[in-house]
């Protein structure tokens, strides 16, 4: 049976994916080249005459699309057939001035008209790009990182072969919409059921995001020949983002998108589905988000109760943040360990930084065993070239995201990262310790770093000296345990000796957290009910959750008596998906179980 969503033509049964030269690769720019993939040997043809008329099914699959898209608010532009072997219809939708494209096969257009859950991923998807279409491109997205990005996909989804596996991937091209510089981006999507096109776009496109507030995607000049794809990586849900997180992206959202990028000040759509996936969030909690900073002065009502403009305190609140970041963090430019800021301009940017960002993080970077480094290089001169090699592979990951200090010793340095959690902190610095082991700067002699993180989403404190301090005891923790290693603080376990077991926490400590519980079960039952299909893995997730929390601060028989919670629910939202049906009765039986514990937890 051929896939649903990723439509590869008739090779997909017999797995046959020969190599071609580059050019096979077909796109709506220029041909391009996926690094270590080995495209079909069928080029795809986006552009077809209309000659070979599509089965009836198909049409009246292309019929129930285009009145969904006029029904959001969208025109179908044009539609070409993509004859044998892709049997797929290529899309341009939007308006005369703002475009965009989705290729779909045939076997989706064929079921379309039958199939609710079809149906509501066309319903979304054009809500969302129609939402986008008031404001400007549908294409383009804010980051949190505080990076405008445009993401073009390279139709039609590719088969190849990778580390001689049969897959399928995208291609996409990523612009800056700040500075205009440019990425070609490669995502494998596999074979997975059930998702559809779809649903790989948003992913896609998210993890995009993802990867550009991360420093994973690297932008080059426009007119610079971008030989091979950067591979972004499918990404785990994003991390659930707090309130104030929520606001902070809306902020930079309105002042970029509202402000920054079009030609004169306009609106931006605040309860973008897509933000909210990429946030970890829902609409409701984007709006309030939106409230509250109409509420503070800094949002003007737009066209609708979705959309918002950004007022002139924002204008103002914003641009003057900007002038202190950009003093503080113009990008470094032929660094050296000669020419580092010091610890004391550290502490002083550290503070303001505290100051002005919901969370920020440091890293303490340390050489591992460097004198005896150093000694075995020929010449102290070549020691202070390997230093020298050390501090521009740590500025090449940093980029434009940090700053680099000089703390401590000659090899030893500081990393500042404003807007980002420990998770985010922790990534970065092993992407560090990782580049400085590849990059050799010992040439035959290897060198390794010791680093410690810590961030201000983890400590009470927001003192600049203390969050150094304990930075630099995650460190020496790194140290301690091996070298060339990250460490986070708080380090907890790692340097607790006391074997004794922890108490049991209070019964509304208990509740309180059952609560939690409670909600998240609800959202994932929400997100069944609308067939989101990673709300599958989130309840996985979630349940493992529970039964750790459970069987660590209540006696076994509650883990065990949520593991098996007895009668589900037997009546179900109206259209629900079927295959969501058992998931989400299973999610009600355990979050009844809850309840029951919350019961029996009275004082």
């Amino acid at each position: 049976m051929r896939h649903p969503a990723v439509m590869i033509g008739d090779f997909q049964r017999r797995g046959n994916f020969p190599s071609v030269p580059r050019h096979a690769y077909a796109g709506l720019g220029r041909s391009g080249s996926c690094d270590e993939c080995e495209p079909s040997t069928y080029p795809a043809i986006l552009i077809a005459s209309m000659s070979e008329t599509p089965r009836t099914e198909t049409q009246l699959g292309i019929a129930d699309l285009t009145k969904r898209f006029s029904a959001a608010g969208i025109a179908v532009i044009a539609q070409h057939i993509n004859p044998l072997p892709q049997r797929s219809v290529h899309f341009e939708i939007g308006s005369t001035e703002r475009q965009t494209y989705v290729t779909l096969p045939n076997t989706f257009l064929d079921d379309l008209p039958k199939s609710k859950e079809h149906q509501a991923k066309v319903d979304s998807y054009a809500l969302a790009v129609a939402g986008r279409l008031k404001c400007g491109s549908p294409e383009v997205l804010y980051c949190r990182s505080g990076v405008a990005v445009r993401v073009s996909i390279r139709w039609p989804i590719e088969a190849a072969i990778y580390n001689s596996v049969a897959t399928t991937f995208i291609l996409m091209d990523v612009i800056n919409q700040v500075d205009g510089q440019t990425a070609k981006c490669s995502m494998d999507v596999g074979f997975l059921w059930p998702h559809t096109v779809f649903d790989i776009v948003i992913q896609a496109v998210n993890c995009v995001r993802m990867a550009v507030d991360q420093s994973l995607v690297k932008f080059y000049s426009p007119d610079v020949w971008q030989e091979a794809y950067q591979r972004v990586n499918p990404q785990e849900q994003p991390e659930r983002r707090s309130q104030s997180e929520i606001e902070q992206f809306l902020r930079g959202k309105a002042y970029v998108l509202g402000f920054l990028g079009p030609d004169e000040p306009g609106e931006v759509w605040a309860a973008d589905p897509w933000d909210a996936q990429y946030l970890g969030v829902t609409k409701k909690e984007l709006l309030l988000a939106m409230r509250v900073l109409r509420a503070n002065g800094l949002l003007d009502p737009g066209s609708g109760p979705e959309y918002a403009r950004p007022t002139d305190k924002l204008l103002a609140l914003q641009s003057s943040e900007k002038n202190v970041e950009e003093s503080l963090f113009q990008p470094q430019q032929n660094i050296s360990r000669l020419n580092l800021p010091t610890k004391d301009v550290l502490l002083k940017d550290m503070s303001k930084i505290l100051e002005q960002h919901a969370v920020s993080a440091l890293l303490v970077i340390d050489l591992d065993n460097f004198k005896s480094v150093n000694d075995l290089l020929r010449s102290h001169s070549e020691g202070d070239a390997c230093l020298d090699r050390v501090v521009s592979t740590i500025g090449t990951v940093v980029g434009r995201k940090g700053k680099i200090y000089r703390w401590g010793g000659g090899d030893e340095f500081a990393v500042c990262l404003p807007d980002f959690s420990t998770e985010e902190a922790d990534v970065t610095a092993e992407r560090i310790r990782c580049a400085v082991e590849q990059a050799k700067p010992g040439g035959e002699i290897t060198v390794t770093t010791s680093i410690g993180v810590c961030a201000s989403d983890r400590v009470e404190s927001k003192s600049a000296n203390e969050i150094l301090d304990f930075a630099d005891k995650a460190m020496y923790a790194s140290k301690t345990s091996g070298r060339n290693r990250v460490t986070t603080w708080p380090i907890g376990v790692n340097l607790a000796a006391d074997t004794t077991p922890n108490p049991k926490p209070a019964k509304h400590a208990v509740k309180a957290q059952v609560t939690v519980f409670l909600k998240e079960g609800r959202e994932i039952q929400d997100r069944l009910e609308y067939s989101n299909i990673d709300a599958l893995r989130q309840k996985q997730e979630w349940e493992q959750r529970v039964e750790k929390y459970l069987e660590k601060n209540l006696d076994g028989s509650y883990a065990v008596r949520f593991q098996n919670p007895g009668h589900p629910p037997t009546t179900y939202p109206d259209g629900i998906n079927s295959k969501m049906m058992a998931p989400w009765a299973d999610t009600g039986a355990r979050m009844a179980m809850l309840n029951s514990f919350m019961a029996e937890l009275r004082d």
